[in-house]
Parts: C-alpha cells; structure tokens; sequence
C-alpha cells in the first residue's frame, strides 16, 4: 500500500503509472518490497525508512556492549553520518570492527545497509518524506 504522507496530496500531481512528479519513497527494508515498488516506479527515488534503520542500529549496539547514553550517542552519530553522507565511511568502519571482533549482528547490519547503500544518504534526497514523496510499508 502506498499513500501520501497525513493522506495530504502531493505538492504536484503525481502520474503512478509513470512516477513522473514523485520525488521518493521511503519504505522499511522488507524483502522484495524495494524491488518491487521500482519496477513499478522505476523513476522513484529509494529511500529506507529512517525509523527501522535506527531500530537496526540500537538491536546492533546492545550487541556490542554498548548500554546507556553510549548506546545512544552511538546510533546518533551513525544516524548523523548517514544524513552527512558518508555511507561508505560508516561501512568502512563497521568492516574494520567486524574484523577485529566479529558480531553476527554487526554482519547483518552491515549486510542490510550494503543492500540499501544508495537508500539511506538521508541529506541527499531529504527526509523525512514530504510533499511529492510517499511511504510505502506493503505491496499488495
């Protein structure tokens, strides 16, 4: 299902059969979910909803020991680095701890954001979703 951010209509009309007029959609990073809203939008711009991405990061730092305000200062500064753009830093240096130290919750974070690397530059696209974009949490 797709729909207008608040029901509210798009700042301009949006074609759905075309995606012409639609800036984004942002979607939780469920199997097949991307790929099939792209190939029925092709000209839509991915975007992996930020709300799961930071349930992954806090799952991945309680795995890693990190309890409290470091727990949170961890996903923050993560979270900054994705809306700086510095998406292949922040995998660069989670590969580096995972050598040091491999984590299977690290491994999948790693794994997930690879997958959706050209879906979390938040800064780039914008975020959170506005006028012209949508949300789409299923395919029917």
């Amino acid at each position: 299902m797709a729909y207008a951010l608040g029901g509210a209509k798009p700042a301009r009309p949006v074609d759905f059969r075309t995606a012409e007029g639609l800036s984004g959609l942002a979607g939780d990073g469920a199997k097949g979910l991307r790929e099939a809203v792209l190939l029925a939008l092709p000209g839509a711009q991915y975007i992996l909803d930020q709300p799961h991405l930071k349930s992954h990061l806090y799952d991945t730092a309680s795995t890693l020991d990190l309890e409290g305000p470091a727990r949170h200062v961890w996903v923050s500064d993560h979270l900054d680095r994705f809306w700086a753009g510095e998406v292949d830093q922040v995998l660069a240096s989670w590969q580096a701890r995972q050598e040091d130290g491999p984590n299977e919750r690290l491994r999948q974070l790693i794994d997930h954001v690879t997958r959706f690397e050209n879906s979390v530059d938040y800064g780039a696209y914008g975020y959170p979703p506005k006028a012209g974009q949508i949300v789409v949490d299923r395919v029917l």
